[in-house]
């Protein structure tokens, strides 16, 4: 499993410009999803539901692919030198339309837990940056996802 884990990191962190297998997308964007769900050392129930969704709903995956990837992503660690090769990844196969629209489900799982930590917000931001958004983009987002999380008074 590790020589598995290793060779995939490999083939996702070289250096030419192929965009990963489709295996290997699914690993990065649920990377991405689960860094910003782990970012306040915490990952709700909420949290889980909701990268779940986002996962099912993208990929179109069964029950089995889902939590197949889901053990191999979460056992990687994001925060190493590769998370910026994998973002670029992502931000050089997405367009700028669907690098917003992950922003969004970024925010979704956030809000998922009902509470905004710090952290949070600073991993989103770091995320945002590495996807190339702007910060205006980064707020819009948040401002958009918060409104629909809004509870009448």
């Amino acid at each position: 499993m590790i020589k598995k884990l290793r060779d995939l990191l490999h083939d996702l962190l070289n250096e030419n410009d192929e965009f990963p297998q489709e295996d290997e997308k699914r690993l990065a964007i649920y990377g991405i999803l689960y860094e910003a769900a782990r970012s306040d050392y915490n990952v709700a129930p909420e949290e889980e539901a909701k990268i779940k969704e986002v996962m099912l709903r993208y990929f179109s995956l069964n029950e089995d692919d889902y939590t197949r990837i889901q053990k191999e992503a979460e056992q990687l660690h994001l925060n190493s030198p590769g998370m910026f090769k994998i973002t670029r990844e992502v931000r050089n196969h997405l367009d700028r339309d669907e690098r917003l629209n992950l922003l969004d489900e970024l925010w979704e799982i956030a809000f998922a837990d009902g509470v905004i930590d710090p952290q949070e917000t600073s991993i989103l931001r770091r995320l945002a940056d590495l996807l190339g958004l702007e910060h205006g983009e980064f707020i819009a987002s948040k401002l958009r996802v918060a409104k629909k999380h809004q509870t009448p008074d």
